[in-house]
C-alpha cells in the first residue's frame, strides 16, 4: 500500500524484495534519487511503532501506519529548511562584512525580491512611482504626494522591506506636517 501511495506522487524508493538492498529495512525512501549519504532517507521497516531519528537526515519508521510516516518526512522537510536557513544567514553575514550598513541593507533587499513572489509587482509599481514621488515633490503637490508615498509604502509592506517601508511612513508623517 505504501509504494502505491509512494507511485502516485512520483516518489523514487527501494523495495528490498525486488532490489535485493539493505537487507535490515524493508523499503528506502530518499529524497533524491543518487545514494548521496547527505540525502533526507527515511528508513521503512515494520519492527518499530512510530518513528525515530537515526542521525542527521536519517530516519527509521514504521511503513505500516499513514501519520508516522508523514509526521517522519515532515520532520526531514523542516530539519533540512533549518539548515538552509541558517546556511543563508551565514552566507549573507560573510558577504556583508565588508559592506556599509546600506548596502548590506540593498543586498538583503536584492536576495528578498528575488525570492519574492511579488518581483513583478516591484519592477512595474516602484520606478514609476519613484518618478512621480519627484514630479509631485518639484510641484510641491502634497495631496499626490501623499498618496504616492502611501501606495509605495503598500508594495515595500507587501515585500516585507521594512526599511523602505518606513522611509516612506516618515515622508507621509512630513507631508501630513506641511499640508497642516
Amino acid at each position: 500500500m505504501i509504494c502505491q501511495q509512494l507511485d502516485k506522487y512520483g516518489a523514487t524508493y527501494f523495495d528490498k524484495n525486488k532490489e535485493n538492498l539493505y537487507s535490515e529495512y524493508d523499503i528506502i525512501l530518499r529524497d533524491t534519487p543518487d545514494n548521496n549519504p547527505e540525502s533526507a532517507t527515511v528508513l521503512l521497516v515494520s519492527s518499530i511503532t512510530g518513528f525515530e531519528k537515526i542521525a542527521r537526515n536519517l530516519i527509521k519508521c514504521n511503513y505500516n501506519f499513514g501519520d508516522p510516516l508523514i509526521e517522519a518526512i515532515t520532520y526531514l522537510i523542516e530539519e533540512n529548511e533549518q539548515l538552509s536557513l541558517e546556511t543563508t544567514q551565514t552566507s549573507i553575514r560573510n558577504e556583508n562584512n565588508n559592506l556599509d550598513h546600506h548596502e548590506v541593507i540593498l543586498n538583503n533587499y536584492r536576495k528578498k525580491l528575488n525570492d519574492s513572489d511579488y518581483k513583478e509587482l516591484f519592477i512595474n509599481t516602484v520606478p514609476i512611482d519613484v518618478e512621480k514621488l519627484h514630479l509631485e515633490a518639484t510641484n510641491k503637490d502634497f495631496h499626490s504626494l501623499a498618496q504616492t508615498a502611501h501606495r509605495l509604502k503598500g508594495v515595500f509592506a507587501m515585500l516585507d522591506l521594512e526599511y523602505l517601508r518606513e522611509n516612506c511612513e516618515y515622508l507621509e508623517d512630513d507631508i501630513k506636517i506641511i499640508m497642516n
